[in-house]
């Protein structure tokens, strides 16, 4: 089974890119969640991951509104690889977090909004 579940706030601005045109378009949108791994270094600092995160069509539209740096969000999905092939031939990993189901966290707004994200292609 692969899913993950995570609270965390906006480590940055959303980056929000729409390819295609009229009904062929597809929005994806790129984000880090800071992620409180729960304990402490030896110099008693918080120890934090940067998690990448990827949302797309309805999914990307809803974080491009709501989320911005600093806000507290929960969200639900699975983890991805994406394989790219570069023109020496080698080849880049990119690992990220394909949310499905993006939740406020903060305290603002009613604790119940919730957007699913569709797969649209």
């Amino acid at each position: 089974m692969n899913s993950i579940n995570l609270i965390g706030r906006i480590a940055s601005d959303p980056q929000v890119k729409t390819y295609g045109e009229g009904e062929k378009t597809f929005t994806n949108a790129l984000y880090r969640i800071a992620g409180d791994r729960g304990y402490k270094d030896k110099e008693d600092k918080p120890v934090v991951d940067f998690l990448l995160c990827k949302s797309v069509n309805n999914g990307a539209k809803f974080v491009e509104k709501y989320f911005k740096k600093g806000k507290r969000v929960g969200i639900s999905g699975c983890l991805q690889v994406d394989v790219i092939e570069r023109e020496d031939g080698k080849y880049d990993y990119m690992t990220y977090v394909y949310v499905k189901n993006h939740y406020f966290a903060d305290g603002s707004g009613s604790t119940s909004s919730k957007e699913t994200g569709t797969e649209e292609a």
